[in-house]
């Protein structure tokens, strides 16, 4: 059974646009929302940080979504 000429074609496209697209940065690099979890485009805007019982400290932040 032979595959369909343009079938070929348009798998062979996008494979060669998924080898030419950007990288994505994965983990604390990529800043999100911490309210929906949306990645933050732009600038971030802190609502509040927060003192743990052991010390620490954590800062939440909240993008054009949720502000």
């Amino acid at each position: 059974m032979n595959p369909n000429p343009e079938l070929v074609k348009q798998v062979a496209e996008e494979f060669k646009a998924i080898d030419n697209a950007p990288p994505i940065a994965y983990g604390t690099t990529v800043p999100t929302c911490h309210f929906c979890g949306r990645i933050i485009e732009g600038e971030a805007k802190h609502v509040e940080t927060l003192r743990q019982e052991d010390g620490s400290v954590h800062e939440r932040f909240a993008g054009g979504c949720c502000v």
